[in-house]
């Protein structure tokens, strides 16, 4: 893995991709948006489609 994208209502907790990066030591943020794809609503709805679209096949 190369960073971590933190969705969903614990993502909310303010500094939690500080505690995730230190953990992981690996970069990682909170998904607030994105350029491609535009949802109507909140993107944490949308967030687990969009991962398995864009997943390799070998995942």
């Amino acid at each position: 893995m190369e960073v971590l994208l933190l969705y969903g209502g614990l993502s909310r907790i303010r500094g939690i991709e500080n505690l995730f990066s230190g953990y992981f030591n690996i970069p990682a943020s909170v998904l607030v948006s994105t350029s491609r794809i535009h949802p109507d609503g909140d993107i944490n709805a949308y967030a687990n489609c969009a991962g398995a679209l864009i997943r390799d096949n070998g995942v």
